[in-house]
């Protein structure tokens, strides 16, 4: 059974807000809600663990959409690493 830290799960909807705040004026709002909503964000100190709902997604995202996502999180965090899984 895994146990869901109630902050981790607030701090991954956090950033996955911050995403979509900050990539919805490049992207319209069916992209946003077919590929940036479902993802999961986590942050450790700087290295940031993007999680996708399947392997079809993790290859749209990074072919499409990466250097947004580095981009935007660049913009408000210290970033030293991101992971797509």
């Amino acid at each position: 059974m895994k146990v869901i830290n109630i902050c981790d799960k607030l701090n991954s909807i956090n950033l996955t807000q911050f995403l979509v705040e900050k990539l919805s004026d490049n992207l319209d709002s069916i992209k946003i809600d077919t590929w940036i909503k479902p993802l999961e964000i986590e942050n450790n100190n700087g290295d940031f663990k993007i999680i996708c709902p399947n392997a079809f997604h993790i290859n749209i995202i990074k072919k499409r959409y990466e250097d947004m996502i580095m981009s935007a999180l660049e913009s408000k965090f210290s970033v030293k690493s991101i992971i797509f899984m």
